[in-house]
């Protein structure tokens, strides 16, 4: 086995994890190297924040069998759907049941179907602005052509539609757990059926009775996941797209958020429910390539609260389990690696964000009923001393159901220092030493992610660790400090050899601290007050990047790391005329590793310029 210590290349997402839409999906390719490098033969893979299941299903395409838990039930759902054998022709055919039904609802008629100069319509959109209609997207019944405009007599529908609805759903209050402004409770009632309009609230209700009256209980598993994947969509909190994306007909969720946006886009729930279930990125599309894709359909296994854990013949032993009691659950030292994407500190609150999805599955099955009180997350300041404690609490029972030999990866980022801090101390107050730290950079970066001065990166670090005594966080004083600064920056920059983003120093520095397990209270501020200081004695600033005082710079010199980059591109192109845009990204990422990776933005250019596929 040997480290992997420079970041990968993210690769673009099959079918199978395109269907389903989760909040900070990790890059599968990436995952599956690490998982394939570091669990042994007939190795136990374990993720105990699977989030969206991703991490499971390569660990298994990778030939290691994998324990996937999470709090959240949406992670266990998913598991099931995956590997769940597929009937693509019954589910057709419940689909096509399914449409017909609610398309011959004469209130369905009433709510979605326009008739207007001799010709039948089926709207597809309505965009809200201000509680006001500003623009109707429809298409014909019959043909596929669709159109945009503002029909004059919008008398054709009822917005006040008052048919019954069911009851269970209009009862449902947000859990107080749920963090949600005082404001936003207020303006739905604490209602979750207030996130969609009455009509579409009925739609809604319409298809999910329907998807519990199919005896399949397979099929009704999948039909149920385009359901989920639909709920979303129809819901109040979509925003038009620009008029730039030249996207008129479709929307999304964008803010991991609830919110009731003065902009809405109220799509049809039919439609949508139709694409989500056939199409390009559907649930035919996603399961008919699990096969394909894995090599297999896993054979999975629930592990409720009492059972005992075994795989038997199973590939994945998943559950809804706290992290908290996983050595009561995981035999000591059964575990060969461990890669798993923690809570960033209420970066993005995943249980809460995933209620809409749980409220209707709970309904389905009781088991997916979410316990938000069980959550390691940071809902405000005044959590963030107790994140610590629950997650320290969790590291440790990780570092009991590890092999001695094994390693622990995290993928982590919080522009809140506090919070950086206090997932640094869990990691050495569990008894795990800091191997490695990767800045994984992305590709898709923008140019904000460099403009920005004083931020940090919106990629992810790897974060190494293996097993050690339980270790402290070093202090130093202002000297060493400065020392250190100074020092880690003028080394960077000469081995750059050009100036340099702050963007790139912060993140060579971060990765110094982190694995000399420094404090980082005000590290931000810190940097910034020594680089200034030294500004004009040992740094100058070209262009707002930074340089070496007294030394000039030549941007035409071999020696920048500029040059160097497109030296080393040219060489890989001439060498393989048609070599890919990922190996290179590759290639340039082995090559030059951590604070020697040149701009993303840059390197993105450059390779664009030098390959067109």
């Amino acid at each position: 086995m040997k480290n992997i210590n420079y970041a990968l290349v993210e690769d673009t997402r099959p079918p199978l994890y395109t269907a389903m839409k989760y909040w900070g999906k990790k890059p599968h390719n990436i995952w599956h190297e690490y998982i394939k490098n570091y669990t042994g033969v007939e190795g136990i893979y374990l993720d105990p924040f699977s989030g969206s299941a991703m991490s499971a299903l390569e660990a298994v395409k990778a030939g290691k069998r994998a324990v996937a838990f999470d709090i959240n039930p949406l992670t266990s759902f998913l598991i099931d759907v995956f590997t769940t054998p597929f009937k693509k022709k019954s589910f057709e055919l419940a689909l096509e049941n399914i449409i017909q039904k609610v398309s011959a609802n004469i209130n369905y008629q009433k709510l979605y179907n326009y008739n207007s100069d001799r010709n039948e319509y089926i709207i597809q959109h309505v965009k809200w602005n201000n509680g006001k209609i500003y623009e109707i997207g429809y298409f014909g019944k019959n043909h596929k052509s669709r159109k945009l405009g503002l029909p004059e007599d919008l008398d054709y529908i009822d917005f006040d539609f008052e048919q019954k609805i069911s009851d269970w759903i209009k009862k449902i209050e947000f859990p107080k757990h749920i963090e949600i402004s005082n404001s936003f409770r207020k303006l739905t009632e604490n209602k979750v059926s207030s996130l969609w309009t009455k009509r579409n609230i009925y739609v809604l209700s319409l298809i999910y009775e329907l998807i519990l009256k199919v005896n399949d209980k397979s099929v009704q598993k999948h039909l149920l996941f385009g359901f989920i994947q639909t709920v979303h969509l129809a819901s109040k909190m979509c925003i038009p797209r620009s008029k730039a994306s030249n996207r008129p007909f479709s929307t999304s969720w964008g803010r991991s958020a609830y919110m009731l946006p003065k902009k809405q886009m109220e799509m049809n729930p039919l439609l949508l429910f139709e694409s989500s279930c056939k199409g390009k990125q559907s649930v035919s599309s996603s399961l008919s390539s699990v096969q394909k894709y894995i090599g297999k359909i896993p054979k999975s296994k629930f592990l409720s609260r009492n059972d005992v854990f075994s795989f038997d013949d199973a590939d994945i032993v998943y559950g809804i389990q706290d992290i908290n009691t996983l050595a009561d659950i995981l035999p000591a030292k059964s575990v060969d690696f461990i890669l798993t994407d923690p809570p960033y500190g209420g970066l993005v609150k995943y249980l809460d964000l995933s209620y809409i999805w749980l409220v209707w599955l709970e309904k389905f099955d009781s088991k997916y009923k979410a316990e938000f009180e069980k959550e390691i997350t940071v809902k405000n300041d005044n959590d963030v001393n107790r994140f610590e404690q629950d997650l320290t609490r969790g590291l440790t029972n990780l570092r009991t159901v590890l092999k001695d030999n094994g390693k622990l990866v995290f993928t982590f980022h919080n522009k809140n220092l506090q919070i950086w801090n206090a997932f640094l101390r869990s990691i050495v107050n569990s008894g795990f030493e800091i191997e490695k730290v990767i800045h994984q950079q992305n590709k898709r970066s923008g140019e904000s992610n460099v403009k920005d001065p004083y931020g940090t990166s919106s990629s992810d670090f790897y974060i190494r660790c293996v097993k050690s005594e339980t270790q402290t966080s070093t202090k130093m004083d202002k000297k060493d400090l400065e020392e250190i600064i100074v020092n880690t920056t003028e080394e960077l920059i000469k081995k750059r050899f050009e100036p340099t983003h702050f963007q790139i120093l912060f993140n060579a520095l971060l990765v110094v601290f982190s694995e000399k397990h420094y404090n980082l209270n005000n590290f931000d501020a810190k940097i910034k007050t020594v680089l200034d200081h030294y500004l004009g004695s040992k740094f100058i600033l070209i262009d707002g990047k930074w340089w070496l005082a007294g030394m000039d710079f030549d941007s035409n010199n071999s020696k920048t790391l500029s040059n160097r980059v497109k030296i080393f591109v040219n060489k890989l192109i001439k060498e393989n005329e048609k070599i890919k845009k990922n190996y290179i990204y590759k290639k340039v990422f082995m090559k030059f590793p951590n604070g020697m990776t040149p701009d993303v933005v840059f390197l993105k250019k450059l390779i664009n310029n030098k390959i067109k596929e």
